[in-house]
């Protein structure tokens, strides 16, 4: 397992374990994904640098299309 956070991809290896906690609209959204989806995101509605999808997608692209 992978985890994205702002730019730094963190990685689970020994002596740095990771944990995700989600919600329960989490594990709803998850459990209704695409079965090919490898990816989830949440982007806070506020955030005045992720305004379209677009900028969504681009940022979960950047420097993790080759850590999938």
């Amino acid at each position: 397992m992978k985890v994205k956070v702002g730019d730094k991809v963190y990685q689970c290896e020994p002596g740095q374990p990771l944990m995700v906690i989600l919600t329960a609209q989490d594990r709803f959204n998850i459990n209704h994904m695409h079965p090919n989806a490898t990816r989830y995101a949440v982007f806070d509605d506020g955030d005045p640098s992720f305004q379209t999808d677009e900028e969504k997608f681009t940022w979960m692209d950047e420097g993790v299309i080759n850590e999938i």
